[in-house]
Protein backbone atom coordinates (compact mmCIF):
# COMPACT_ATOMS: atom_id res chain seq x y z
CA UNK A 1 0.00 0.00 0.00
CA UNK A 2 1.30 3.61 -1.03
CA UNK A 3 1.91 6.01 2.38
CA UNK A 4 3.40 8.32 0.55
CA UNK A 5 1.04 10.99 0.91
CA UNK A 6 -1.11 10.03 4.09
CA UNK A 7 1.37 11.83 6.91
CA UNK A 8 1.95 15.68 7.49
CA UNK A 9 4.62 14.94 9.81
CA UNK A 10 7.27 13.05 7.56
CA UNK A 11 8.03 11.73 3.79
CA UNK A 12 8.63 8.35 3.05
CA UNK A 13 12.09 8.04 1.43
CA UNK A 14 12.62 3.68 1.24
CA UNK A 15 10.22 1.39 2.12
CA UNK A 16 11.18 -2.19 2.83
CA UNK A 17 9.61 -5.25 4.44
CA UNK A 18 10.98 -4.35 7.53
CA UNK A 19 12.75 -1.36 6.91
CA UNK A 20 12.09 2.23 6.23
CA UNK A 21 12.73 5.79 5.69
CA UNK A 22 12.17 8.33 6.33
CA UNK A 23 12.38 12.30 6.10
CA UNK A 24 11.12 14.36 8.75
CA UNK A 25 11.19 18.19 8.51
CA UNK A 26 10.65 19.41 12.43
CA UNK A 27 14.11 16.82 12.98
CA UNK A 28 16.60 19.06 10.64
CA UNK A 29 19.47 20.80 12.77
CA UNK A 30 17.56 19.49 15.76
CA UNK A 31 19.77 16.84 17.39
CA UNK A 32 17.75 17.34 21.02
CA UNK A 33 14.49 15.80 19.57
CA UNK A 34 16.36 13.34 17.45
CA UNK A 35 17.54 12.08 20.27
CA UNK A 36 14.06 11.90 22.06
CA UNK A 37 12.29 10.30 18.80
CA UNK A 38 15.16 7.59 18.68
CA UNK A 39 14.68 6.93 22.74
CA UNK A 40 10.70 6.77 22.38
CA UNK A 41 11.09 4.47 18.86
CA UNK A 42 13.27 2.02 20.99
CA UNK A 43 10.99 1.77 23.99
CA UNK A 44 9.18 -0.56 21.14
CA UNK A 45 10.10 -4.38 21.59
CA UNK A 46 9.46 -4.19 17.75
CA UNK A 47 11.83 -1.74 16.64
CA UNK A 48 15.52 -3.49 16.33
CA UNK A 49 17.16 -0.01 15.71
CA UNK A 50 16.99 3.61 14.79
CA UNK A 51 19.25 5.34 12.67
CA UNK A 52 18.89 9.52 12.61
CA UNK A 53 20.65 12.26 10.52
CA UNK A 54 19.59 15.51 11.89
CA UNK A 55 21.52 17.71 9.19
CA UNK A 56 18.70 16.02 6.61
CA UNK A 57 16.09 14.83 8.93
CA UNK A 58 16.64 11.19 8.20
CA UNK A 59 15.33 8.38 10.19
CA UNK A 60 15.71 5.26 9.23
CA UNK A 61 13.93 2.37 11.24
CA UNK A 62 14.70 -1.42 11.54
CA UNK A 63 11.76 -3.06 12.91
CA UNK A 64 9.91 -6.32 12.82
CA UNK A 65 6.79 -5.87 10.56
CA UNK A 66 5.42 -9.34 12.00
CA UNK A 67 5.19 -7.42 15.86
CA UNK A 68 4.50 -3.99 14.24
CA UNK A 69 2.90 -3.32 10.81
CA UNK A 70 4.22 -0.90 8.49
CA UNK A 71 1.13 0.56 8.75
CA UNK A 72 0.96 0.56 12.36
CA UNK A 73 4.25 2.17 12.76
CA UNK A 74 3.47 5.14 10.22
CA UNK A 75 1.12 5.87 12.64
CA UNK A 76 3.15 5.70 15.68
CA UNK A 77 5.68 8.20 13.80
CA UNK A 78 3.00 10.58 12.79
CA UNK A 79 1.66 10.87 16.48
CA UNK A 80 4.98 10.76 18.15
CA UNK A 81 6.66 13.69 15.42
CA UNK A 82 3.01 15.72 16.18
CA UNK A 83 4.46 16.40 19.90
CA UNK A 84 7.97 16.31 18.86
CA UNK A 85 7.50 18.78 16.39
CA UNK A 86 4.95 21.33 17.46
CA UNK A 87 5.80 25.28 18.00
CA UNK A 88 7.04 26.04 21.05
CA UNK A 89 4.65 27.10 23.52
CA UNK A 90 4.89 30.81 23.20
CA UNK A 91 3.62 30.57 19.83
CA UNK A 92 0.77 28.64 21.05
CA UNK A 93 0.23 31.89 23.88
CA UNK A 94 0.93 34.78 21.24
CA UNK A 95 -2.05 33.25 18.96
CA UNK A 96 -3.90 33.52 22.16
CA UNK A 97 -4.96 30.19 22.28
CA UNK A 98 -3.94 29.18 25.67
CA UNK A 99 -6.56 31.74 27.32
CA UNK A 100 -9.26 30.99 25.66
CA UNK A 101 -8.62 27.08 26.66
CA UNK A 102 -7.56 28.19 30.34
CA UNK A 103 -10.56 29.89 30.98
CA UNK A 104 -12.16 28.35 34.52
CA UNK A 105 -10.25 27.55 37.79
CA UNK A 106 -6.99 26.17 37.29
CA UNK A 107 -5.75 23.50 39.42
CA UNK A 108 -2.70 21.83 40.22
CA UNK A 109 -2.43 17.86 39.72
CA UNK A 110 0.62 16.54 41.31
CA UNK A 111 1.25 12.27 40.49
CA UNK A 112 3.78 9.65 39.33
CA UNK A 113 4.78 8.38 36.15
CA UNK A 114 5.93 4.78 35.21
CA UNK A 115 7.61 3.90 32.22
CA UNK A 116 10.60 6.39 32.00
CA UNK A 117 14.03 4.86 30.61
CA UNK A 118 15.52 7.87 31.11
CA UNK A 119 16.04 11.75 31.55
CA UNK A 120 14.55 12.49 27.80
CA UNK A 121 11.57 10.76 28.42
CA UNK A 122 11.07 12.92 31.17
CA UNK A 123 11.58 15.90 28.96
CA UNK A 124 9.65 14.80 26.03
CA UNK A 125 6.61 14.25 28.48
CA UNK A 126 7.19 17.37 29.70
CA UNK A 127 7.23 18.73 26.77
CA UNK A 128 4.35 17.24 25.54
CA UNK A 129 1.94 18.59 28.19
CA UNK A 130 3.54 22.28 27.91
CA UNK A 131 2.25 22.09 24.37
CA UNK A 132 -1.66 21.36 25.21
CA UNK A 133 -3.83 24.53 25.36
CA UNK A 134 -5.32 23.75 28.68
CA UNK A 135 -1.72 23.12 30.85
CA UNK A 136 -0.12 26.58 31.76
CA UNK A 137 2.42 24.43 33.58
CA UNK A 138 4.16 20.94 34.09
CA UNK A 139 7.50 19.75 35.26
CA UNK A 140 8.41 16.02 35.30
CA UNK A 141 11.39 14.94 37.42
CA UNK A 142 12.64 11.57 36.13
CA UNK A 143 15.03 10.66 39.84
CA UNK A 144 11.43 10.65 41.35
CA UNK A 145 9.07 9.63 38.54
CA UNK A 146 6.83 12.23 39.12
CA UNK A 147 4.95 14.92 37.79
CA UNK A 148 3.30 18.28 38.87
CA UNK A 149 0.83 19.99 36.13
CA UNK A 150 -1.34 23.53 36.67
CA UNK A 151 -4.04 23.57 34.08
CA UNK A 152 -7.55 23.10 33.24
CA UNK A 153 -6.67 19.83 31.60
CA UNK A 154 -9.29 16.75 33.74
CA UNK A 155 -7.19 14.29 35.75
CA UNK A 156 -8.82 11.55 33.36
CA UNK A 157 -7.56 13.67 30.09
CA UNK A 158 -4.13 14.11 31.66
CA UNK A 159 -3.54 10.68 32.13
CA UNK A 160 -5.37 9.23 29.08
CA UNK A 161 -2.75 11.93 27.63
CA UNK A 162 0.42 10.38 29.03
CA UNK A 163 -0.91 6.88 28.87
CA UNK A 164 -1.05 7.26 25.24
CA UNK A 165 2.42 7.75 25.18
CA UNK A 166 3.47 4.84 26.00
CA UNK A 167 4.10 5.49 29.84
CA UNK A 168 1.84 5.25 33.16
CA UNK A 169 0.08 7.88 34.96
CA UNK A 170 -0.22 6.91 38.54
CA UNK A 171 -2.71 8.78 41.13
CA UNK A 172 -0.70 9.85 44.48
CA UNK A 173 -4.31 11.28 45.53
CA UNK A 174 -4.29 8.80 48.66
CA UNK A 175 -2.55 7.94 51.26
CA UNK A 176 -1.64 4.29 50.54
CA UNK A 177 -0.53 5.87 46.95
CA UNK A 178 1.36 8.28 48.67
CA UNK A 179 3.29 5.50 50.53
CA UNK A 180 3.74 3.38 47.73
CA UNK A 181 5.36 6.14 46.14
CA UNK A 182 7.46 6.93 48.85
CA UNK A 183 8.74 3.30 49.07
CA UNK A 184 9.31 3.76 44.90
CA UNK A 185 11.75 6.93 45.84
CA UNK A 186 12.91 4.66 48.94
CA UNK A 187 14.07 1.81 46.11
CA UNK A 188 15.48 4.74 43.69
CA UNK A 189 17.70 6.20 46.56
CA UNK A 190 19.04 2.81 47.06
CA UNK A 191 19.61 1.92 43.64
CA UNK A 192 21.39 4.91 43.35
CA UNK A 193 23.96 4.78 46.62
CA UNK A 194 24.59 1.34 45.05
CA UNK A 195 25.76 2.53 42.01
CA UNK A 196 27.55 5.45 43.32
CA UNK A 197 29.41 2.65 46.05
CA UNK A 198 29.67 0.43 42.82
CA UNK A 199 31.35 3.37 40.51
CA UNK A 200 33.56 4.91 43.09
CA UNK A 201 35.51 1.32 44.05
CA UNK A 202 35.73 0.56 40.08
CA UNK A 203 36.74 3.93 39.36
CA UNK A 204 39.52 4.33 41.52
CA UNK A 205 41.85 1.81 39.85
CA UNK A 206 41.87 3.61 36.81
CA UNK A 207 44.59 6.41 37.83
CA UNK A 208 46.22 4.27 40.10
CA UNK A 209 46.80 1.89 37.12
CA UNK A 210 48.35 5.20 35.14
CA UNK A 211 50.38 6.22 38.02
CA UNK A 212 51.70 2.96 39.49
CA UNK A 213 51.36 0.43 36.60
CA UNK A 214 53.73 0.13 33.75
CA UNK A 215 51.71 0.74 30.38
CA UNK A 216 50.62 -2.27 28.70
CA UNK A 217 48.04 -3.56 26.89
CA UNK A 218 46.37 -5.81 29.50
CA UNK A 219 46.33 -2.76 31.66
CA UNK A 220 44.60 -0.77 29.10
CA UNK A 221 42.51 -4.01 28.56
CA UNK A 222 41.57 -3.37 32.55
CA UNK A 223 41.08 0.22 32.76
CA UNK A 224 39.01 -0.08 29.90
CA UNK A 225 36.71 -2.82 31.26
CA UNK A 226 36.37 -0.89 34.61
CA UNK A 227 35.37 2.06 32.28
CA UNK A 228 33.31 0.47 30.90
CA UNK A 229 30.96 -0.98 34.02
CA UNK A 230 31.48 2.60 35.32
CA UNK A 231 29.88 4.65 32.36
CA UNK A 232 27.79 1.89 31.19
CA UNK A 233 26.32 0.47 34.17
CA UNK A 234 26.37 2.95 36.83
CA UNK A 235 26.27 6.17 34.81
CA UNK A 236 23.28 4.18 32.79
CA UNK A 237 20.68 7.16 33.57
CA UNK A 238 22.40 9.73 32.32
Amino acid sequence: MDHSNQFKQFNIAHQHKNRLRIIAHCLIKDGERALILRILLLKREAIKDVKIVPDIGSVTIRYDAAQLPTANLLMLLEAILTNVGLKPKQVIDALGIKKTALQGSAKTINFAIQGMSCSSCALYIEMMLKRDPKVSHAAVNFITETASVTGTLPKKELFALINANGYQAVSMDTLSERKEMFKLENRHRQEAKKQLIIAGALGLPIPLLSIFAKRSLPVILIQATLSSIVVFWSGRDF
